[in-house]
């Protein structure tokens, strides 16, 4: 096309008119397709995360449930070993136990010897009951290092704590009075221990105590010679004397049986994970690839089709473009100033598209 276009009149305003309504349809077919296809790529994309969701959801599910059965078969294998060894820790207590009473039993006969030889011989020649105590030995009679430490003990807090703390309840400023009632609560703790040692001790008593305190000594190396015993009882690692062969076959069976458990655990979930898991991802995919698929050739179709009329609208708009928007400027390439100059043209202001545009652009009246 030359300029003589621009001598045209309105049938070629008209002409671009038309040209540029076609563009402007094309393009909002091309837009319209151009969101439908987004619409459906998103709609794609929505298939897909749900197939992936499942089966991550599926697998995760059947897996844990299979761990909780092989769990609940490891848990019960386990219980069944803890218990065995409960009873055998329980039948060795009960042998320990009367293997201390049978090797002590004869000291413990002698120490109940003493106690009822002691009671008879305090009870026969009228000496209280209150001497045949290690509490009566440790104050009147001291003779081991317990007795000693007993007795100063107790000097103390007769002697010192008591009188100390009555006088410090006092409230007077008197010292004198303090001092007194001092020495008051010592003479009475001390009255009542002569008293004591010399109502026990007088009359030939002194030799039954001493009968009696020979007969407590033997108790007590007796107790020392029980606990020796009993701690060596408790020490021995050799359990052949306690009848545990039986508990320990039970134990070394119940050990296999969840040593096999765990294995088989194990091993179940390995096979799951490597093709269990590749098995049920297939069968999901199996399931909705047909959707998928007929999506996806939904796409390609109007992928193709959205080709198509982009190829038009980028036709169309070389076209218009080259055949007129070179003549009339892109400024003008638009419905608005085309109809101001056909209105030009058909009030007799411009003869041609040259002199509308002139008019239009100011530069003739």
């Amino acid at each position: 096309m030359d300029n003589s276009f621009l001598d045209g009149g309105i049938e070629n305003l008209e002409m671009v008119k038309l040209k540029l309504q076609e563009e402007n349809q094309k393009q909002e077919l091309y837009n319209a397709a151009e969101a439908n296809i987004k619409a459906k790529q998103k709609e794609l994309d929505i298939q897909k995360k749900y197939v992936t969701d499942k089966i991550a959801g599926t697998t995760k599910e059947r897996r844990a449930e299979l761990k909780k059965q092989q769990d609940e078969l490891v848990d019960a294998a386990a219980k069944d070993l803890k218990e065995a060894e409960r009873k055998r820790k329980e039948a060795k207590a009960e042998a320990v136990s009367e293997r201390m009473k049978n090797e002590t039993a004869e000291l413990v006969a002698q120490n109940e010897g003493f106690k009822k030889a002691n009671s008879e011989l305090f009870r026969s020649n009228k000496v209280p009951a209150f001497c045949n105590t290690e509490f009566y030995y440790s104050l009147f009679a001291p003779k081991t290092g317990k007795n000693f430490v007993f007795f100063i003990i107790t000097v103390v807090i007769t002697l010192g704590l008591i009188p100390n703390v009555v006088c410090l309840l006092i409230k007077s400023d008197q010292l004198i009075l303090k001092i007194l009632i001092y020495l008051a609560i010592v003479i009475f703790f001390a009255a009542i221990y002569f008293i004591v040692f010399a109502t026990t001790r007088g009359k030939g008593k002194g030799a039954i105590i001493e009968q009696g305190r020979m007969n407590m000594d033997q108790i007590e190396a007796n107790t020392k010679e029980i606990k020796r015993i009993q701690r060596g009882i408790k020490s021995d690692k050799d359990e052949s004397l306690y009848g545990l062969e039986g508990f320990d076959e039970e134990i070394s069976n119940f050990q296999s049986t969840l040593e096999t458990k765990v294995a088989d655990r194990d091993a179940a979930l390995k096979v799951f994970d490597e093709e269990t898991a590749v098995a049920i991802k297939e069968e999901i995919e199996k399931e909705n690839q047909p959707i998928i698929e007929q999506m996806e050739t939904e796409m390609n179709e109007m992928q193709a089709d959205l080709d198509g009329q982009k190829a038009e609208v980028v036709n169309l708009e070389e076209e218009i473009s080259t055949s007129y928007g070179a003549f009339l400027g892109k400024k003008n390439m638009n419905a608005e100033r085309i109809d101001k100059m056909i209105s030009l043209m058909k009030e007799g202001k411009a003869e041609t598209i040259m002199q509308a545009l002139d008019v239009l652009n100011g530069e003739m009246k």
